[in-house]
């Protein structure tokens, strides 16, 4: 399987994520239509402030987000990736299949590593026994990168 991320320009989507799987238009539709509460406020200000925080380490600000997360009802779970080297940062699984995948950074270029590239790589071999089993799924996941003071939501589906 090929993940193009638009690049060559050539290869964009020319269908949207959103039609691929009822997932995606659900995640869409969510955002445009949600009404945020007073709960969805406080979790986004104290993200905003966590994310803002300098840390010595990748460690110590995945340790704080993660609490961040717990706080709100949301448990992200570090998992090894079967048969592979990888250890996600964070996700949020079902069964075995990877819902969402959290890929966090100190800094953009602390590392060596990419942390869009790597949250792929981790769809891909998440997903590689399963899709040539469920063909007929897209195996939807959103991936979420994590850095300084920004984040990004990436969805992606076999």
């Amino acid at each position: 399987m090929a993940i193009y991320c638009n690049r060559p320009q050539s290869a964009s989507a020319t269908i949207p994520a959103s039609l691929l799987h009822s997932a995606f238009g659900k995640f869409i539709d969510d955002c445009e239509n949600h009404m945020p509460t007073a709960e969805d406020n406080k979790l986004v200000l104290e993200l905003s402030t966590v994310m803002s925080n300098f840390y010595a380490d990748e460690g110590t600000r995945a340790q704080r987000i993660h609490s961040l997360f717990a706080e709100h009802g949301i448990h992200l779970m570090r998992t090894k990736i079967e048969d592979t080297k990888f250890e996600t940062d964070g996700d949020i699984s079902y069964k075995n299949f990877r819902l969402a995948i959290v890929e966090i950074k100190n800094d953009l270029g602390y590392t060596g590593a990419e942390a869009s590239a790597q949250a792929i790589l981790y769809y891909l071999e998440s997903t590689r026994k399963q899709a040539p089993k469920m063909q007929e799924s897209v195996l939807p996941c959103l991936l979420i990168v994590m850095f300084g003071s920004s984040h990004v939501v990436h969805s992606l589906q076999s």
